[in-house]
C-alpha cells in the first residue's frame, strides 16, 4: 500500500485590490492546495508563498 501524497500547500499573499489576479494565477497552480489570503501568519504552514507586486505599473506574482 502506497503513502498518500500530500499536495503542496500554496499561499497568495494578495489585497483587495489584487485578488482577482490572485484568482487567475491559482488555476496555473494545478494540484496544489491554494490559500489566497491578505495577511500571512507568522507560524503558517505552507510550502510555499506567493506575493503580487506591482512593478512597472504592471502586476507580478513573485516566490518569497
Amino acid at each position: 500500500m502506497e503513502p498518500v501524497k500530500q499536495k503542496e500547500k500554496v499561499c497568495i499573499l494578495a489585497s483587495p485590490e489584487t485578488h482577482v489576479i490572485a484568482e487567475q494565477y491559482r488555476t496555473q497552480l494545478e494540484g496544489k492546495t491554494v490559500d489566497i489570503q491578505y495577511q500571512l501568519a507568522e507560524n503558517h504552514s505552507f510550502d510555499r508563498v506567493y506575493k503580487i507586486q506591482t512593478v512597472n505599473n504592471e502586476y507580478k506574482v513573485v516566490e518569497q
